[in-house]
């Protein structure tokens, strides 16, 4: 039910463009892909590691975490990992601004393989989170030495820095976006 509800909501945007872009609630069928994407973005250093197992979880429990395959012409391109975040970053921020408690939707992970790039891809799927999600804001978050083209692409969409979240454990250090959004 749920998965049709969220079928339903995506294709409404790009179905209405007459485009050939997808978004599908992932399934059991997706986790090699998923790992695929996600081993590739740890090889260019762009995320951390996800296991396996976490990705099943996500996707076949209920959570907050959804995961979403981007398919072109029924061709899969991508992923979009997002977390609807009730509390989080409070007490992992560094050099947040009024240093209160962060609610959206937080975009965790955008992967388009590297020839779908450049093509308004990931602009049309922000473009779609923002009018569709209830949250007043989206969060994002992107490695500071490794993601300067994704730091670079939410600021051209209207993100603002908020700050950092370093991770010793992962020895990555995350640049924190963030958008609100005028909701009517």
């Amino acid at each position: 039910m749920i998965k049709q509800i969220f079928n339903k909501l995506i294709n409404k945007y790009f179905n209405s463009k007459k485009s050939s872009i997808k978004l599908n609630i992932a399934e059991h069928k997706d986790i090699d892909f998923i790992m695929w994407c996600i081993d590739d973005g740890v090889k260019h250093g762009h995320f951390i590691n996800i296991s396996k197992e976490n990705i099943e979880k996500v996707i076949t429990t209920f959570s907050l975490s959804k995961i979403f395959i981007i398919n072109f012409n029924t061709v899969p391109i991508g992923i979009i990992i997002e977390n609807h975040l009730l509390h989080y970053y409070d007490h992992y921020i560094i050099n947040h601004s009024n240093n209160q408690k962060l609610y959206g939707l937080e975009i965790n992970v955008l992967y388009i393989k590297k020839e779908f790039r450049n093509k308004g891809i990931g602009s049309a799927i922000i473009t779609y989170y923002e009018k569709e999600t209830d949250y007043n804001k989206i969060l994002v978050r992107c490695e500071q030495n490794n993601s300067k083209k994704s730091i670079n692409f939410f600021e051209k969409l209207g993100y603002k820095k908020i700050g950092f979240d370093k991770q010793s454990k992962h020895n990555m250090t995350h640049i924190i976006l963030e958008k609100n959004l005028q909701k009517e």
